[in-house]
């Protein structure tokens, strides 16, 4: 300790930097929906009850999802000149890595959280698209990805409330997140799979099947996805169409849009990086 607070404070300053908003590595192989935990305790807009399920690995009792907790444990200097460098970046970013399994639930696990706060300059969500296994059924994950959100724009980056009971949030305030740029990266991580053949496989067909409307066999090798990898264009663009449906406002969706519309400033929708679809909310307010 006494080596470090030696240092120059310029280097030291980049160092409490670096343990404050260098995210924890993503997980390397595929999370088991077992490792992670279902919160209850507040009442969801999202259809979740009976539906696709969203999971959150919990964290390790060594580490913590506050990036700050262990600067300002370690003793009053270093606890100072943290918070002193906090104050200095009122909007930090946030990262959260995000894994769809059966294309239906997500498993949410937070990389960086520097610090609590209301004030979110970017919410990072990677690798949405990581992984399939399964043979069509309903596709849901909208609604999986939606209760995440859902909770993390009232009560941010947060755990299970200690008694509170299922659906019910006593003493559980209501935070205000405000996020100026949510960016959606989908990608997939899955090395073990090939992504279907696209003279065979598109899109549309993708949709339908997961609609229950297409009649192709099931035993088809052809559409056997459980050979295969989603593309991460097809979550994307799956999203992108029902977020737009959301922000349209319209009878049946305004209720979901609204939360968006009041804690949002810009959506960012990337495929591997690349911008694929940007929804400007403050535009569409005044469109």
């Amino acid at each position: 300790m006494s080596m470090f607070l030696n240092l120059p404070v310029e280097l030291r300053e980049l160092i409490l930097a670096d343990v404050l908003y260098s995210p924890f590595t993503p997980p390397e192989t595929q999370p088991d929906l077992e490792a992670g935990v279902q919160y209850h305790d507040m009442d969801y807009m999202a259809w979740v009850w009976q539906g696709p399920k969203t999971y959150y690995v919990p964290q390790r009792r060594e580490s913590s999802s506050l990036n700050c907790l262990s600067l300002f444990l370690a003793c009053h200097q270093i606890s100072a000149e943290t918070r002193a460098l906090l104050a200095r970046c009122r909007r930090p970013d946030y990262r959260l890595d995000v894994s769809v399994q059966d294309e239906r639930d997500i498993l949410l696990t937070w990389l960086c959280v520097p610090c609590l706060t209301p004030n979110i300059a970017t919410l990072y969500v990677d690798r949405i698209a990581r992984s399939y296994r399964g043979d069509g059924g309903q596709l849901g994950v909208h609604w999986a990805f939606y209760a995440a959100l859902e909770r993390f724009l009232r009560y941010g980056p947060m755990g299970h409330q200690q008694g509170s009971s299922e659906g019910k949030c006593r003493g559980f305030a209501d935070r205000g997140m405000r996020v100026e740029t949510l960016v959606l990266d989908f990608q997939s991580a899955d090395s073990e799979l090939e992504f279907p053949p696209s003279d065979t496989v598109s899109y549309a067909f993708w949709l339908r099947w997961h609609s229950g409307i297409t009649l192709r066999r099931l035993d088809d090798p052809a559409v056997s996805f459980s050979r295969f990898k989603t593309r991460p264009e097809w979550f994307c663009e799956h999203l992108q169409g029902w977020i737009g449906t959301l922000l349209a406002m319209n009878y049946h969706t305004a209720r979901y849009g609204q939360l968006l519309y009041d804690h949002i400033g810009t959506i960012k929708m990337l495929v591997n990086g690349q911008l694929y679809k940007e929804f400007d909310l403050a535009a569409l307010l005044h469109a």
